[in-house]
């Protein structure tokens, strides 16, 4: 229970220390989201790319997690060899929304990319088994 707790206050620190930095370095090198009349109804441009800041504070907070003495940072340990199965996917997934922030990727593009992460994922040994 504690483990829990202290991944989401620690996660919601990094969260809130990163974004307003990935923001203004985003807002500073100008990879903006511009409004347009039909899709996006924001009233001024806005900083792409948030998803960093996320990435960046689940992955520290996971990492302090398992720096702490706490059950949760063991069960981590013992959960180590699935969670670098599942690394490579996540790292294709991170990479298919930060393209698509940067350069704006069509729908079966990132379908594709999706597909590529699952068979990635596939790869590694993940399997959804039925019981």
């Amino acid at each position: 229970m504690y483990s829990l707790l202290f991944l989401a206050t620690v996660s919601l620190a990094f969260s809130l220390v990163l974004t307003p930095l990935i923001r203004n370095a985003f807002l500073r090198i100008g990879v903006l989201d511009a409004p347009d009349a039909s899709r996006k109804y924001h009233d001024r441009p806005t900083p792409r790319a948030g998803g960093i800041a996320i990435a960046l504070a689940y992955t520290l907070a996971f990492a302090l997690l398992l720096a702490t003495r706490l059950n949760a940072g063991t069960i981590i340990w013992d959960s180590l060899p699935l969670i670098a199965k599942l690394l490579p996917a996540a790292g294709v997934i991170f990479v298919i929304g930060l393209l698509d922030d940067l350069m704006g990727l069509r729908p079966l593009q990132k379908l594709a990319g999706q597909t590529f992460a699952a068979f990635v994922a596939y790869l590694g040994g993940i399997q959804i088994v039925a019981v």
